[in-house]
């Protein structure tokens, strides 16, 4: 056997040192900056490592800048772990959900006020659309119920039927996907209003869906609420976003429409067709406008009822003479925090205070002159606030009616709207998020109710134009078991339309 020599010796050992170092330097490395970035300050005072490896993300809006608040007190995990897989343990992947937003958007320093007030909204709660569907069903005398979402049982047909038509659309509902928000989405609590994604945001979720590359530009949270944040969930049920823009409900089929002018095809399948926007959204007013943020987000007390919790009024921006100003420090809490992330709004002016509703709108500037001024939230358009025509303010039954009465150009009509149980068909249970025996299934009937001049009285005792509402609730061989009319809390006088028949539930 041949000696090793010294000289072959020494480049083996040469070569097995040099890769042992290689091997310390490379699991030094995990975790190890990128260059020199300080660690950021979350608002516990504790040090985070999440831009070591994160260096250079962009698309934060200035109040959640990673480098104000930190990353932790919105994603959780371990901050101050170098390693990935430690750091990322108890990770919020998508925060903002009502299931987390204590511990998150509503921890202390950040909005601890807003959780409560959200989670007793009527958008969390669903109480009067609950309210109501058992009063359909002959489950409840009332129209009216404390109601939440959450406390559904399984046992009511009323239940059965919320659960597979309706609970997806509430603030407690997560989002559970990343992504924006757009037509299909349902809930995702904080997010559900204020996540916006840039171009550049999609474009680095797409990489990293189809790549696996790690995100650079991250997803905003911002007052930004556009009309697309509302339109998944006030898509159905009143179509309160599609009327708004015009587009009226058809039973056509997708394959009926393509190529005609006039329609339009949402992303759950659906087929609308064009009559008449509504002319705030002709004016180029968006949702948020309108509605305040303590109609959207809750005041915090536990309404039954829609009508109970929408404070606007037509006449807080439709009125004779001059306007009613006060100054920003007078302005809600709300108000003001929205005002300060809202660049090119005018601050340090008087401000318009509603004389039908007590709301103060902020985007309404009064001048010394008693004139208001008024300013699109989001694109910052100014726009003239008309006064009420004369006859509007006139004895004799204006003063009686609700604006609408006169001004509603043309409302959704689901007559004809059935839903039939089937007891051997699977079904989607919306709540447990899983397959079901028995499914409710919607679908137009075969008959329709003529429209009628129908009317009853808001909670302020106003007259109201009112959709027909003549239901019937049939036994399993179509006999009528129920016909009713339901009568909004207030009371009213809802004459009966001419019917030519109906069947199940409407």
């Amino acid at each position: 056997m041949r000696p090793i020599s010294f000289q072959r010796l020494g480049v083996a050992l040469a070569f097995l040192i040099a890769l042992l170092a290689y091997f310390i330097w490379f699991l030094r490395q995990e975790g190890k900056p990128v260059g020199e970035v300080p660690a950021p300050m979350a608002v516990s005072g504790s040090e985070e490592t999440c831009l070591n490896c994160h260096q250079g993300m962009t698309g934060f809006e200035p109040a959640h800048q990673p480098e104000h608040i930190g990353c932790t007190p919105c994603h959780g995990g371990n901050p101050s772990e170098k390693r990935a897989a430690k750091a990322h343990e108890g990770m919020i992947l998508i925060p903002g959900n009502l299931s987390d937003a204590r511990q998150t958007c509503g921890r202390t320093g950040c909005h601890p006020d807003m959780v409560h007030r959200v989670e007793n909204s009527l958008m969390t709660t669903m109480a009067g659309v609950i309210a109501v569907d058992k009063f359909a069903f002959g489950e409840s005398p009332s129209l009216s119920g404390d109601y939440h979402v959450r406390k559904l049982g399984i046992l009511e047909p009323s239940d059965l039927h919320l659960r597979q038509l309706c609970a997806s659309c509430h603030l407690g509902n997560p989002k559970e996907t990343f992504g924006p928000i757009q037509e299909l989405s349902r809930g995702g609590g904080c997010n559900a209003c204020h996540l916006n994604y840039s171009q550049a945001a999609r474009e680095s979720l797409s990489a990293y869906q189809k790549k696996g590359k790690t995100p650079g530009v991250h997803p905003a949270l911002t007052v930004q609420v556009s009309n697309d944040h509302c339109f998944g969930c006030h898509s159905r049920s009143g179509r309160i976003s599609t009327n708004y823009e015009g587009w009226h409900e058809t039973s056509l089929r997708p394959e009926e429409v393509t190529g005609k002018p006039g329609f339009r095809l949402l992303d759950d399948g659906r087929v609308f067709r064009f009559v008449a926007p509504d002319v705030h959204h002709t004016a180029g007013l968006e949702c948020i406008d309108c509605h305040h943020a303590s109609e959207l987000m809750g005041d915090g007390t536990r309404h039954l009822h829609e009508e109970d919790a929408v404070k606007v009024r037509c006449e807080d921006c439709h009125f004779a003479g001059k306007a009613k100003g006060i100054p920003l420090d007078s302005l809600d809490q709300d108000s003001k925090r929205i005002l300060a992330l809202r660049p090119g709004m005018k601050s340090g002016s008087l401000f318009l205070r509603g004389n039908a509703s007590g709301l103060n709108y902020y985007h309404i500037s009064v001048d010394t002159n008693g004139l208001a001024h008024f300013l699109t939230k989001n694109s910052l358009q100014a726009k003239q606030l008309n006064a009420p025509a004369a006859v509007c303010s006139r004895e004799g039954g204006h003063r009686d009616v609700t604006c609408t009465a006169c001004h509603t150009a043309w409302a959704p009509q689901c007559i004809g709207c059935h839903n039939a149980f089937e007891p051997q068909t699977q079904a989607y249970d919306l709540l447990f998020k899983k397959p079901v025996q028995g499914k409710w299934r919607e679908y137009l009937g075969e008959f329709f109710c003529r429209p009628s001049l129908a009317w009853g009285r808001t909670f302020r005792q106003r007259k109201n134009p009112r959709d027909p509402s003549l239901y019937t609730r049939d036994d399993p061989y179509h006999r009528p078991q129920c016909v009713s009319r339901p009568q909004k809390k207030s009371g009213g006088v809802i004459p009966p339309p001419f019917c030519s028949g109906f069947r199940a539930y409407h």
